[in-house]
């Protein structure tokens, strides 16, 4: 894939494996479809991505998508299957705009993976959830240098999903891991990383936040099982608390406060 048509070509063929092979100013998305944008690939209905897309470590900058009546929004908008690999890619100054189930990479996306992701701009849901990275992963394995910045919103609440710097919320046995966010999260029950951890028992590990939410680390705590492990850190200097709220127990001591100078390695 080379250039964005190519890119919104994808959906033609939702199983296939792409290779970005250059970087991709997508600029032109802004006029597409009447305005409304890049159409996410993988829909709400019987149409989801279920291939594999490697960004080889290139660039996808520009990105536009303005669909406020439009449930799973993002590159990708809903994603099926344990064979799903999203991995190597930058999206820089992203500008998504959905109703529900919005990430800037991806929607949702059940049963796959995501890897060596880096993603800045805007990401605005009409409604909870929402992410900077991914709007729901479900059943899904969140790994290996994830990076988030910019700003994420969710205008209203739907069922305490939450808004998250990475992950608007945590479904189903998800586990996340190597994160760093540096956002500015607003909405119901905001994440520095995540809005909600998931009522089913999900893994967290090696985490870093300095982004400005209600929560630092997280939103809502939603699961006893939530396993808050080894090395989750927060800059106390913009935020003081990890989280807003906890329905449950998965919230641990071991979570670490760092000042501005320590999580710089100064």
């Amino acid at each position: 894939l080379t250039n964005a048509s190519e890119l919104q070509a994808m959906e033609d063929e939702l199983d296939a494996h792409y290779v970005l092979g250059e970087d991709i100013d997508a600029t032109e998305t802004e006029d597409w479809h009447g305005g409304d944008g890049f159409d996410p690939v993988g829909d709400d209905g019987d149409n989801p991505f279920e291939g594999t897309f490697d960004g080889d470590g290139q660039i996808i900058e520009n990105l536009t998508i303005d669909r406020a009546d439009q449930k799973f929004v993002g590159l990708f908008g809903r994603t099926e299957g344990s064979g799903v690999v999203l991995e190597n890619v930058r999206l820089d100054e992203m500008d998504i705009h959905g109703e529900s189930r919005v990430g800037g990479l991806v929607g949702r996306i059940s049963d796959g993976s995501v890897e060596n992701v880096s993603v800045s701009g805007a990401v605005v849901g009409e409604e909870t959830p929402v992410g900077g990275l991914a709007g729901r992963p479900m059943h899904a394995n969140l790994d290996n240098q994830l990076v988030a910045t910019g700003t994420v919103e969710a205008k209203t609440e739907s069922d305490r999903e939450g808004v998250g710097g990475l992950v608007g919320r945590s479904s189903g046995d998800t586990e996340i891991s190597v994160a760093y966010t540096q956002s500015e999260v607003t909405g119901p029950d905001a994440g520095g990383i995540m809005g909600s951890s998931s009522g089913a028992d999900s893994t967290f590990r090696e985490m870093y936040s300095a982004s400005e939410a209600d929560g630092a680390i997280v939103g809502i705590i939603e699961s006893d099982g939530d396993d808050f492990g080894d090395s989750v850190y927060w800059d106390e200097d913009i935020e003081t608390d990890p989280f807003s709220n906890a329905d449950a127990n998965g919230y641990d001591d071991n979570w670490v406060p760092r000042s501005t100078e320590e999580m710089n390695g100064s």
